[in-house]
């Protein structure tokens, strides 16, 4: 898929933010933008599925089908947001995210070391979503997040290493 038009979040600023309301609403790294993006595309796939005639020629079970999967969706989001909640909210789980960017950075910093092109880590949207919505979980806050077992696809070369390199 085309990514160019999706935001992207320096880990070196990351690294180094820490108010909350920078974490929320800094122009480009900030989280929030995450949630609203979601948010919208899964409304977006709401509203098609209650109005587009493609969709009300759907058998049952496909409505069905597409129905559970937008719920899940909602699910994500809402763990998402709780994820930039705790960040915020929490000076641990703060200075744990910091830590998580400042070292990601450095690593891919050395890695990249030879390459002129070099400009710092980007994480991509879908690898600090990923990060987000695993946070509670991983942290043993959350007992029912701690419970599921989120697996990334995307294709090679998409950054699925480092977003479990991050949340690890």
């Amino acid at each position: 898929p085309d990514m160019s038009d999706k935001p992207e979040f320096e880990g070196e600023k990351l690294a180094d933010m820490w108010d909350p309301d920078e974490f929320r609403n800094d122009g480009q790294n900030g989280l929030e933008q995450i949630y609203n993006n979601y948010k919208q595309w899964i409304e977006k796939r709401e509203k098609e599925l209650q109005e587009d005639d493609m969709y009300s020629q759907l058998d049952d079970n496909l409505r069905i089908t597409a129905e559970t999967n937008l719920g899940l969706c909602r699910a994500s989001l809402l763990r998402i947001k709780k994820g930039i909640d705790f960040i915020c909210e929490d000076s641990k789980a703060r200075l744990a995210f910091c830590f998580m960017n400042k070292v990601m950075h450095t690593k891919m910093d050395w890695d990249k070391r030879n390459d002129k092109s070099w400009k710092g880590l980007k994480w991509r949207e879908f690898q600090m979503a990923f990060i987000l919505q695993s946070l509670r979980g991983v942290a043993g806050i959350d007992k029912e997040d701690a419970e599921k077992c989120d697996v990334l696809w995307f294709p090679t070369g998409g950054g699925k290493t480092e977003a479990y390199l991050g949340i690890t």
